[in-house]
């Protein structure tokens, strides 16, 4: 259901604007995907191309911008030049940090009064999709975004794809898609972790010239973004510390009837273990309770309060483990996320203090 809605929101984007307007005015797009919705594995069935992928540097736009303003995303960690003389719909940075997915509007006409999504005689509307769906590859975005299709249900048709080389070496590939609502093209590639999808329509020269202008952030301003650490199996990011990487999943199997993964996160994760690693543990939320994970992690330590807190706009909860006859006291939050119990104690290895600032960065998907 979740990947159905995603598909649904991203193809009425892009597509809806091909109805006739003279005083359209795009609206902010952004989304929060239902938290628990499970959708079912499907396999992909998009409509193959017509003719066949073809790589190829992103050709030399063969018309001219002119006169430009910069778009810059620091959240997601790019930037893209667009016309001077076009209006843009942005959304804020708030929205940016709870929203599964957002798009930013780029649109050639001047706003009139009255509303709408449709793009007058002779304009061009783009649309720069930001979705935090944890792509690890532009292939993999790809792949995404052509399950999307599937799940969508409106007849899509790639009428043309190619994998493109942008100027500042970004993989990327361009399709030219058709559907019930009408043409479209969208450029599609994968940057920290996060599916951008450039899709347009009106004239596509421009369009792909715009796209042509996307490109990372400096290392100095993405630096925290490219950091991200992402968990496929729990759907959540994290900002770890520098030079700091996770190894797993490793089965934990001591109560057999109830498994769980951990993930060790640190500087060398591989080699470290024991009480005082930062963990990551996902659980059957149906198996688990906070309470009794904490219980497991030291059956003689005595049992402490739980704290409600929020964590990436989510209810969660945190406690501590350890004290009394054991050496050791480390803090232990929980969340609930798709049907898991998230649970993870990230920390100092030395002193055990929390590491606030990456607690505080997970985001969910």
């Amino acid at each position: 259901m979740k990947a159905t809605l995603i598909g649904l929101f991203l193809l009425l984007l892009f597509v809806s604007a091909a109805c006739t307007s003279t005083s359209a005015q795009p609206t902010p797009q952004a989304t929060v995907a239902p938290t628990r919705a499970a959708a079912r594995p499907r396999a992909a069935t998009p409509s193959a191309p017509t003719r066949a992928t073809r790589p190829t540097n992103a050709p030399a736009p063969t018309r001219a911008l002119g006169e430009l303003k910069t778009y810059r995303d620091e959240f997601a960690g790019f930037e893209l030049d667009y016309p001077a003389a076009w209006n843009m719909t942005p959304i804020a940075d708030e929205a940016k940090q709870n929203a599964v997915i957002y798009a930013v509007t780029f649109y050639s006409w001047q706003p009139g009064a009255g509303g709408g999504e449709g793009v007058p005689s002779g304009g061009t509307k783009m649309d720069v999709v930001v979705e935090s769906s944890g792509a690890q590859s532009p292939h993999d975005a790809l792949a995404k975004r052509k399950q999307q299709f599937a799940d969508a249900g409106l007849a899509q048709k790639v009428l043309d794809e190619q994998t493109w080389t942008l100027p500042n070496g970004i993989q990327a590939t361009r399709m030219h898609v058709s559907g019930t609502m009408g043409e479209s093209v969208e450029v599609v590639t994968a940057l920290h972790g996060k599916t951008l999808i450039l899709g347009g329509v009106g004239d596509f020269e421009l369009v792909d010239a715009i796209a042509r202008t996307l490109r990372p952030l400096p290392a100095s301003t993405a630096d925290a973004t490219a950091k991200r650490y992402y968990n496929a199996e729990g759907k959540f990011s994290l900002q770890l510390p520098d030079e700091w990487t996770a190894a797993g999943p490793m089965k934990m199997e001591n109560d057999p009837q109830r498994p769980f993964n951990q993930y060790v996160l640190g500087t060398n994760p591989g080699d470290d273990g024991g009480p005082d690693a930062s963990r990551i543990v996902i659980a059957d939320a149906q198996q688990w309770t906070p309470e009794q994970f904490a219980q497991s992690q030291c059956s003689v330590c005595p049992a402490h309060p739980f704290e409600k807190i929020t964590l990436g706009g989510k209810p969660a909860q945190k406690t501590q483990v350890g004290g009394g006859s054991v050496s050791f006291l480390m803090t232990w939050y929980f969340v609930e996320h798709n049907d898991k119990l998230i649970a993870f104690a990230i920390h100092d290895r030395e002193t055990l203090a929390p590491l606030e600032n990456v607690i505080t960065s997970i985001q969910f998907q």
